[in-house]
């Protein structure tokens, strides 16, 4: 059964998180990325940098492990329903403007420096646990609540989520440290995410639950 109605220090002691940073890379926030030159606003990406790089530094202030989680596309991963995904609606043009290719300068992480304690996870589906060994990464290191950020609210992150509380995660959300392309899409995902999948707690409230 669910602890939702656990104390938030419980969910957030420093020796059961891990952070994930989701998506954060050049082609989904740079104004030269593939988003951006599809007509998308990247604005929101790239406003929440500063909230991600308080939230890494209070994660390894206190240990907490730090994962990035990046997406590419290509030939070897892309199946004939992933290539179509999004062609009835008004946000991907994957056809004319190729997304996250692998050794693309539009695949490498938007300002963020991984350091040598620091894993960097690919995947190549919306959920970072798909096809991927994250799982695995977090039971080794001992850690049941997953902290997300990134990019986009109610898409990666909420699917890296929904996968996480099925495989017996908690996860937990920042809003200040999330983006989509709308406002009207972040309250809804962040709705969402509270009514189905977790926690969401402020930043502050994350650092002053770790520095406890």
């Amino acid at each position: 059964m669910s602890d939702r109605r656990a104390p938030v220090s419980d969910h957030l002691a420093p020796d059961r998180c891990a952070v994930l940073i989701v998506d954060l890379q050049n082609d989904y926030i740079h104004d030269d990325g593939a988003v951006a030159r599809m007509g998308q606003d990247v604005a929101a990406g790239q406003a929440i940098m500063p909230a991600v790089h308080a939230l890494i530094d209070a994660a390894r202030a206190v240990d907490v492990p730090r994962i990035y989680v990046r997406t590419t596309h290509g030939p070897w991963t892309d199946t004939p329903a992933w290539r179509g995904r999004g062609s009835t609606g008004n946000d991907l043009d994957i056809g004319n403007v190729p997304l996250v290719q692998p050794g693309t300068w539009g695949s490498e992480l938007y300002q963020l420096a991984p350091q040598a304690d620091e894993l960097v996870v690919t995947k190549h589906r919306y959920s970072s646990f798909a096809y991927t060994a994250l799982e695995l990464n977090l039971c080794a290191a001992g850690r049941d609540t997953v902290v997300l950020a990134g990019t986009q609210t109610d898409v990666c992150v909420e699917a890296t989520a929904t996968d996480a509380i099925m495989r017996g995660f908690h996860p937990v959300v920042a809003p200040e440290c999330v983006a989509t392309s709308t406002p009207g899409r972040q309250v809804i995902g962040l709705e969402r995410f509270a009514s189905h999948l977790g926690r969401v707690i402020s930043l502050d409230e994350i650092r002053r639950a770790w520095k406890q």
